[in-house]
């Protein structure tokens, strides 16, 4: 049981690391799409400081998304690898 406790987080946070890297890599486009989305649920028509204004949110709030994730991500796989080290010497 400690064996799959043990792997099974560090799978996890592998996994976790994995999807905010992804999420940090991808968040220009993504923030840039979500603010075209947007722009297109309300009708198509805004002022162009408006429109840059809400694209820049959108893309920060993905790379904080991804940032946290991928910092929360590498900080547990890097105390799970410490742990695994450390119980096996």
């Amino acid at each position: 049981m400690k064996f799959i406790k043990q792997y099974g987080f560090l799978v996890l946070t592998i996994v976790l690391t994995l999807v905010g890297y992804l999420k940090l890599k991808s968040s220009v486009s993504d923030g840039i799409n979500a603010a075209n989305d947007y722009l297109r649920s309300v009708g198509g028509s805004m002022y162009s400081a408006q429109f840059n204004a809400i694209q820049n949110t959108f893309v920060i709030s993905n790379i904080i998304l991804g940032g946290i994730l991928f910092a929360v991500g590498l900080t547990f796989l890097c105390y799970s690898i410490y742990k695994l080290f450390k119980e096996d010497s």
